[in-house]
């Protein structure tokens, strides 16, 4: 695919692996018409992981390290929210987005793709923190950080490096 999006889009198809002449024209080009559409995906890419990780966390490092009656229950439920078809959803935030003038907007779409991503945030965020050895959230609150220093930025760092 490399390869063949080096070739000139007039040039022939033959000689090896590797064209004579690369031209990276085919990427200005694409760049040129679709840029804007790259900007919308990565802002909202960008802005859904962030609310993701924002309201997860927490949640997250409740579930792994506090006694929370019914935390079996919620994380079951938390599973359930991972098999329900994003069309049904879709359906409900509807009517919801036409009343409040959220449709065809990024925050519309950032809040649409985070009900799919909080719930596996929160699972995932939830094995990394309860994989933090217990000595090193220890050794963290005798230096002087807070509970919270003690668990999202950890949390975070945990989850990037397994």
């Amino acid at each position: 695919m490399v390869t063949a999006s080096l070739r000139p889009a007039e040039g022939p198809w033959r000689g090896g692996w590797f064209p004579a002449d690369p031209s990276a024209a085919g990427y200005a080009a694409a760049l040129h018409e679709q840029g804007g559409r790259l900007v919308t995906s990565l802002v909202v890419s960008l802005g859904t992981a962030l609310l993701s990780l924002v309201l997860a966390a927490p949640a997250a490092h409740a579930l792994a390290l506090r006694p929370v009656r019914g935390a079996g229950a919620f994380l079951f439920g938390v599973l359930l929210l991972q098999a329900v078809p994003g069309v049904t959803v879709a359906n409900a935030l509807h009517g919801a987005y036409a009343d409040t003038g959220l449709l065809d907007s990024h925050l519309g779409l950032v809040l649409a793709d985070s009900t799919a991503g909080v719930p596996f945030a929160i699972l995932v965020l939830r094995s990394a923190v309860r994989a933090i050895p217990r000595e090193v959230v220890e050794a963290a609150l005798l230096d002087g950080a807070g509970r919270c220093a003690c668990s999202v930025p950890w949390c975070c760092r945990s989850a990037g490096t397994r």
